[in-house]
């Protein structure tokens, strides 16, 4: 396997370490933003359909291009994500989590596996680890010995 291979397939094993550590917070966590735990899984689940949407362009040879996906300011894909669960529970929220990370893993799995293209740099794609590791620092979440 080539560096970059090898790097998204470390990658994607962290997801699973950080999708794990989000589902351990406790109920009561609080973000410096005001956000509880709900709205970080109600953001990560919102990120997560996001990547999962522009899988199929990556299965025909695009590029992976953070600029490009990223047209918006992040602050509107939040409120979008926020509006469209509002009134959901924390129990709906982690459920419907679960089930779009499960979904994305799998994505990536099928693209690391399948459609990996070195030359056109899908590896920056299977980096939402790092979103993931942002926020659970701001939950106080030691996440040292993720940082590669």
């Amino acid at each position: 396997m080539d560096d970059s291979k090898e790097k998204a397939k470390r990658w994607i094993e962290k997801l699973k370490i950080t999708t794990d550590l989000f589902l351990k917070l406790p109920v009561d966590t609080k973000l410096p933003n005001g956000w509880g735990k709900r709205e970080l899984g109600i953001h990560l689940q919102g990120w997560d359909e996001e990547m999962i949407k522009i899988a199929e362009p990556l299965k025909q040879g695009k590029a992976f291009i953070w600029e490009d996906f990223c047209a918006d300011p992040p602050d509107s894909y939040n409120a979008k994500f926020l509006e469209r669960s509002k009134g959901k529970r924390l129990e709906e929220v982690i459920s419907s989590f679960e089930q779009t990370r499960t979904t994305i893993v799998k994505v990536y799995e099928d693209i690391l596996n399948n459609h990996f293209q070195e030359d056109k740099k899908h590896t920056d794609y299977f980096s939402l680890w790092w979103h993931d590791v942002h926020h659970l620092k701001l939950a106080g979440i030691d996440v040292e010995d993720l940082i590669e």
